[in-house]
């Protein structure tokens, strides 16, 4: 029964051509099984993984960047058509969109933009909205510049915000709580109190509020 699944999805991939998208990872990603459904739910079986990591996840298909030359790298970024940069570190960002190149990574970023790929950034959380006078202003303004250059930005559901509550009354405590997660942010009802000590924290942890 595995043969046959096999070579179902071996049928599949040369009918969906993988070589046409190419993933690319960076890091370890948050909740590696729901960006590897959010992949497959878009593309099925049809495209190729590149893990610039050790201890890559058990993903099908998926190929570890320490078994390729810098060559056989670029040759994958060369003819696929759309290249995403899968659950990134901030630095990251922030390193493509200053056009550095001297990471492997970003090299293949940033050579993707400049050879015209349709390149996209999928990302573990919601880009920030609200940046003044936080720690994420950096992160937004990369992102912003990399929208300017054509690359789109999605992001997919690690589980953590959708488990959440929105709130209608926000206090210091929800605040600092929310410091200590990844994320970094408050979902909150329309029209939701924030209490002054609550503000307070806001300015000095870069919590976001997402209404």
């Amino acid at each position: 029964m595995a043969e046959v699944v096999r070579r179902v999805e071996e049928e599949q991939r040369k009918e969906q051509h993988p070589e046409d998208v190419v993933v690319v990872v960076a890091g370890k990603p948050t909740c590696p099984e729901k960006l590897e459904k959010w992949l497959s739910d878009r593309y099925g079986v049809g495209y190729s993984t590149i893990f610039f990591q050790q201890n890559a996840p058990p993903w099908k298909h998926a190929i570890s960047a320490g078994s390729l030359s810098p060559e056989q790298i670029n040759d994958s970024i060369g003819t696929a058509k759309k290249v995403i940069l899968a659950s990134p570190e901030l630095s990251l960002l922030r390193q493509i969109a200053a056009g550095d190149d001297t990471d492997p990574v970003s090299k293949v970023l940033v050579r993707a933009i400049l050879w015209k790929k349709e390149v996209r950034l999928l990302l573990d959380f919601e880009p920030p909205q609200f940046k003044r006078n936080t720690f994420f202003a950096g992160v937004a303004d990369a992102i912003e510049t990399l929208k300017s250059l054509q690359v789109s930005v999605d992001y997919y559901d690690t589980g953590q915000q959708a488990a959440a509550e929105r709130k209608d009354f926000v206090t210091e405590q929800d605040v600092l709580e929310a410091a200590e997660r990844p994320e970094k942010l408050i979902l909150c009802a329309i029209g939701a109190i924030i209490t002054p000590s609550a503000k307070d924290a806001l300015s000095q942890t870069g919590v976001i509020l997402s209404y």
